[in-house]
């Protein structure tokens, strides 16, 4: 038995790095934005999640802070594909107002998932059926955009396989077809029997 969201909060935040990081494609950074969400459930779990800021933070901390409440509070925390539908009809299509709420769902969808696999004490990958292989992955921005301008991947280059179809992985030129196919570059990942 799950359990009811009873709140719903986000947090805009920035931190600044005492040395840059390296430059990447689009410069070089001298912060960190993100928009945390907190889930609070009845029960008292809370979960944590992440969401882009697009470089306006505080509009989308203020969507969840604001619209999304009548969406998510009061909603089963195991019901992010629920919370998913609805943002999607009531929102997603509409002109002008994708990008916010994409944003913001991004992060509310983690904490679901964050809050609903403490909930029944099982890590998230478990529930979503996946496997302890261990690989490289990246977070953000899309691996074309970080490639470098040799045209050739360094080895540490991480690569997305999250948000990507099922079984097919980023490799800057679209989506291929199997992990195979992403070794092309030097990197180590799982094939089948691996």
């Amino acid at each position: 038995m799950a359990t009811e969201v009873v709140a719903l909060e986000a947090f805009p935040v920035t931190a600044e790095f005492d040395t840059p990081p390296d430059p990447l494609s689009l410069g070089t950074a001298s912060r960190r934005d993100i928009v945390l969400v907190k889930v609070t459930c009845a029960d008292g779990t809370v979960g944590w999640g992440e969401a882009f800021h697009g470089h306006a933070g505080s509009a989308v901390a203020e969507i969840v802070r604001t619209t999304m409440q009548e969406v998510v509070v009061g909603r089963d925390v195991g019901d992010s594909a629920g919370v998913n539908a609805e943002t999607d009809e009531r929102f997603l299509s509409g002109a002008g107002m994708a990008g916010g709420f994409s944003l913001a769902l991004s992060g509310i969808d983690l904490a679901l998932w964050d809050a609903y696999g403490k909930h029944l004490g099982q890590p998230v990958h478990r529930l979503l059926g996946g496997a302890t292989t261990r690989f490289q992955t990246y977070a953000g921005a899309s691996p074309s955009a970080s490639r470098p301008r040799s045209g050739s991947w360094p080895r540490s280059a991480p690569w997305s396989i999250a948000a990507s179809p099922p079984g097919r992985c980023g490799s800057g030129n679209g989506w291929t077809t199997t992990w195979r196919d992403c070794a092309r570059c030097g990197m180590p990942f799982p094939t089948s029997g691996s």
